[in-house]
């Protein structure tokens, strides 16, 4: 009965160490929570440890030996854990019929080893790792109230920079233990300004929350002006320029996504200058688009010179006429403030990777796919296209006679480099504020050969003038320079484009021949080894797009609150468009004899194609304006 026992209680201890090995966290909670509970149980039960009496004589033994010896001669079994007690260490006793309790004070002593004995069971804890728990509980209490005194229940309580915390009960009371040295507590709760405050030596601290209306203060743009949040009785959603540049995107159209309520947004492209989003309000279609007062184009902005992107839904677009009726997206750029001239750079670097590609057919299993259609098609198996000796010389892709090219992995990159920098300055006294910036961006494509890249350039300045006590003037000008520099072949989704040109390039043919002037043909005409490279052919774009606005503002003396305003606004776009295409010639080539053959041709002689297109556009806005309480 007794041997049936000591497995048992092996068997159990010996599953919770395979656990607490795999988690240290683990073992350290059941140490000592088996020594607190010994401890407690100790104290009603001690008789078997009293009555029983044991000699020992051994010799620098091991520890775990000495335990062994002790568990033979008695009905005792001992718990511990080979992760935190140091079995192997060597011992010295002689004792001669002594109880257990006095054995272990002899074998133990001046080791980091505790035990606790409840009746027959005796569990070996860890001196050090106890006191550390112990010192880890640091609790701290306290209770959470309003200004007015009033309990508040539901406010959340956490240790900053983890995710351990709680949240105030019904009285408003918290409690959290195990606090870290140094701590600091952050308090959280709707309506209620954040504080952060630090624990240090307390455990208790109470906490009273002070309201915060600074939301309902705050202004958004509306329809020809602005108004205080609070005072909005209209579906109207708002973001600041904080938010937009969390994420190094390329279009503001998709630094939106997922930010606003109510706005859609879909990317079809990823193109390089093309990939901007289409979104839409509440899934109307297109919304219309205002950037400081006059229709323009989302995606021409540097989103660091966006102050905050306001969207008017519903009966708040009204004031912009039918064509509103998709909503209106109301962006407003960043202007002067009264302080000293500050600079700030901004700079961001990152890739641009494709999320999901199928894998093309390697050479092995384009040339069984090819066999296998044969044969399906009833023709005779004599005249299969590929044996399947020739098949697994494809798959092997040793022999020059039958390579196995990935043109994937050849053309295309895993991650295409793109980078995006702001300088900007702003200030301003009393009679002249004033913004300016500059911003850079360059962005490359997929394809590893010069397959082309996209760079805008964005000047914008931003003049505020008090010229008298009632006349005020306001000057916006922008420049938008955008280079498109591409292979000849257009790059988006679909039909007649390189993405089509890369499923139609067979692998059974090598990426590039002995001799490097002379193209390898790959059993298609638009291989995509000629066609992504931009040696054999490009489109280039340069667009330029200049906008000046000039606003005045006269505040009539003798009526108050009525003004009158002035707004005109002057864009020119120009835009230079030039193709060229140089014929290419694709060879094969036999490694045996070492010679070339003409195996096609694309386009019989160079082509050449240049277009310049402008426009200008003109809008002109006068109001008057009255505002008095």
């Amino acid at each position: 009965m007794k041997k049936i026992r000591k497995l048992k209680a092996r068997m159990n201890f010996s599953e919770l160490e395979g656990l607490a090995l795999k988690k240290k966290f683990r073992m350290v909670r059941f140490t000592v929570f088996c020594f607190f509970l010994s401890l407690i149980q100790v104290m009603a039960v001690d008789s078997y440890s009293q009555m029983t009496k044991l000699s020992l004589n051994a010799n620098n033994e091991s520890l775990e030996n000495v335990l062994q010896t002790i568990e033979d001669e008695s009905e005792f079994f001992f718990l511990y854990n080979k992760g935190l007690i140091d079995v192997e260490q060597k011992v010295n006793i002689e004792v001669e019929n002594e109880t257990i309790k006095s054995i272990l004070n002899d074998l133990l002593e001046g080791k980091d080893i505790s035990y606790a004995v409840y009746d027959r069971q005796i569990v070996l804890s860890n001196i050090k790792v106890i006191n550390e728990m112990v010192v880890q509980q640091n609790p701290i209490s306290g209770k959470v109230t309003d200004e007015n005194g009033q309990p508040l229940p539901g406010v959340t309580v956490v240790i900053k920079g983890t995710t351990q915390g709680t949240v105030t009960n019904v009285d408003g009371s918290y409690s959290i233990t195990n606090i870290p040295e140094n701590a600091t507590l952050i308090f959280s709760f709707v309506g209620m300004k954040t504080q952060e405050i630090e624990v240090g030596s307390q455990t208790t601290k109470n906490v009273t929350m002070v309201s915060d209306a600074i939301g309902l203060d705050e202004i958004v743009a509306i329809g020809y002006g602005t108004m205080k949040k609070g005072n909005l009785t209209g579906a109207i959603s708002s973001i600041k320029s904080d938010e937009l540049v969390k994420t190094p995107t390329t279009s503001v159209s998709n630094s939106l996504a997922g930010k606003l309520p109510g706005l859609f947004s879909k990317q079809l492209s990823g193109q390089p200058g093309a990939d901007a989003s289409a979104i839409n309000i509440r899934g109307f279609g297109n919304a219309l688009i205002i950037v400081d007062g006059i229709e323009t184009s989302l995606n021409d902005l540097d989103p660091y010179s966006i102050e905050s992107i306001s969207i008017l839904k519903d009966g708040t677009a009204a004031i912009y006429g039918a064509r509103a009726g998709n909503g209106v997206i109301l962006v407003t750029t960043k202007r002067g403030k009264i302080q000293k001239p500050t600079f700030t750079l901004n700079s961001t670097f990152s890739g641009q990777g494709i999320t999901a590609m199928p894998t093309p057919a390697s050479a092995g299993q384009f040339t069984e796919m090819q066999s296998e259609q044969y044969l399906q098609g009833g023709n005779p198996p004599e005249n299969v296209p590929y044996t399947p000796e020739e098949i697994q010389k494809y798959y092997d892709g040793t022999d020059p006679l039958y390579p196995n090219t990935n043109w994937y992995n050849e053309l295309v990159r895993d991650w295409a480099p793109q980078q995006q920098h702001n300088l900007s300055v702003r200030g301003g006294g009393e009679r002249i504020k004033y913004q300016g910036s500059f911003g850079y961006l360059d962005q490359q494509s997929m394809w590893k050969k010069n397959g082309g890249e996209y760079k805008r350039y964005n000047f914008l300045s931003n003049i505020d003038a008090k010229i008298t006590d009632n006349l005020s003037f306001q000057m916006n000008a922008s420049y938008i320079a955008e280079d498109r520099d591409f292979p000849a072949r257009r790059s988006s989704a679909g039909g007649n484009s390189l993405w089509q040109d890369l499923w139609m390039t067979m692998p059974i043919y090598p990426a590039t021949l002995p001799d490097p002037t002379k193209l390898s043909w790959a059993g298609y005409v638009g291989a995509i080894h000629a066609a992504s490279n931009s040696d054999y052919g490009y489109s280039r774009s340069k667009t330029d797009k200049l906008t000046g606005t000039f606003i005045a503002t006269y505040s009539i003396p003798k009526v108050k609150g009525l003004s009158a305003k002035a707004f005109v606004n002057i864009k020119q776009v120009s835009v230079y468009s030039k193709s060229f295409n140089k014929p290419k010639v694709f060879y094969t080539y036999n490694p045996q004899s070492d010679t070339y053959l003409v195996a096609g041709s694309l386009h019989d002689k160079a082509s050449l194609g240049e277009s310049t297109n402008r426009y200008k556009m003109m809008t002109q806005q006068y109001s008057l304006n009255y505002d008095n309480t």
